[in-house]
């Protein structure tokens, strides 16, 4: 992908908390689980600049006959405009924004060979400069079993609201 990877150590906080670990993992005492975790984290860095992994643009909201509001003072009768589609939208686009959660989220117990999985990922995101020339990664492909499913929403829930807190309170909730 690029060539300036960001430090590993950026990446850690990622994997700080061991999704579906009852305890910290130790390369001693759980060595197939520690080198899982250290695939992930090069996969993490590997994606960590590429925007389309992380990110879900929405689609543009359905034109209504009204102006968007120019102040932050949200009237009580405004109805926001629906999204059209937005669930065929996110059925085709959101794969790619639930990696990093696929990552993060990933067990030594979700597949057979989950290291193996993630060595070939690696080697084909190697292989091409963005994410665009990248091929759909096996890890994107897979069926999630439903331990697996929890973590991956507790992750992309965790993830989207520590975004919305570093920018602040939301409209409804700012002083007029």
């Amino acid at each position: 992908m690029k060539n300036s990877l960001p430090p590993l150590e950026r990446m850690e906080k990622y994997l700080r908390h061991d999704y579906g670990y009852p305890e910290c993992i130790r390369k001693e005492t759980q060595p197939h689980a520690f080198e899982l975790k250290r695939l992930k984290l090069l996969s993490l860095q590997r994606i960590a600049f590429d925007q389309t992994w992380w990110v879900l643009p929405l689609p543009p909201r359905v034109s209504t006959e009204t102006t968007p509001m120019s102040t932050t003072a949200v009237p009580d009768d405004y109805r926001v405009p629906s999204f059209e589609n937005v669930q065929e939208y996110l059925k085709e686009n959101a794969l790619s924004a639930s990696l990093p959660c696929r990552l993060i989220t990933l067990t030594d117990g979700d597949l057979d060979d989950g290291a193996a999985l993630l060595r070939e990922d690696l080697d084909t995101m190697k292989g091409s400069s963005t994410h665009l020339e990248t091929p759909t990664l096996r890890l994107e492909r897979l069926e999630l079993n439903l331990p697996w499913m929890v973590r991956l929403l507790h992750c992309m829930k965790k993830l989207v609201s520590d975004q919305m807190q570093r920018y602040g309170s939301p409209l409804g909730g700012q002083e007029k």
